[in-house]
């Protein structure tokens, strides 16, 4: 499906409808896999924030009640739009910091340049997704509460008193 709505194209041709494909095929496929791996990710948050703390009442179990009960059916996808956007972050990155890595790497042609080039671009993508890794995190932790007594009134919320409260960095 995702092959037929955005066709590969060259992007020396149509380089802003190349670049379009490529962000809404990754979009996509993000959004698709984050449906079948947020309840996933939300235990695992739960059961880390929990370490040394008291266990959580009921364990898995009663994250998920909880989840379902604070946040209806879609209670353990809460964080889902900061997920997305790490996802689609990170991969832009990775497109967008290869071409000239890689033309460095070739140049010296060394294994060690392969592996300094492969790191370089890691580290550039991890740069620019991990704010919305850390967004997704305080949402996810921040939803094992009533609506009343959340931190957070959403994203956007939970951005700006990010910023605010521990500034850009």
């Amino acid at each position: 499906v995702i092959r037929i709505l955005f066709p590969r194209v060259d992007p020396n041709v149509k380089r802003g409808r190349a670049i379009w494909n490529a962000l809404a095929k990754q979009m996509m496929n993000g959004s698709f896999a984050l449906l079948f791996w947020m309840p996933i990710d939300y235990l695992i948050v739960h059961a880390r924030k929990d370490v040394g703390f008291d266990r959580p009442v009921g364990g898995v179990l009663g994250v998920t009640s909880r989840a379902l009960r604070f946040g209806g059916v879609f209670g353990m996808h809460t964080g889902f739009v900061p997920a997305l956007l790490n996802i689609v972050s990170y991969r832009a990155a990775l497109i967008y910091s290869s071409p000239p890595i890689d033309k460095s790497v070739k140049r010296r042609g060394t294994w060690m340049a392969h592996f300094m080039g492969m790191q370089a671009k890691v580290v550039i993508a991890t740069l620019v997704s991990f704010p919305f890794h850390v967004l997704r995190v305080k949402r996810i932790v921040d939803a094992d509460s009533p609506a009343g007594n959340r931190m957070y009134k959403g994203t956007w919320h939970c951005f700006l008193k990010t910023l605010q409260e521990d500034g850009v960095m």
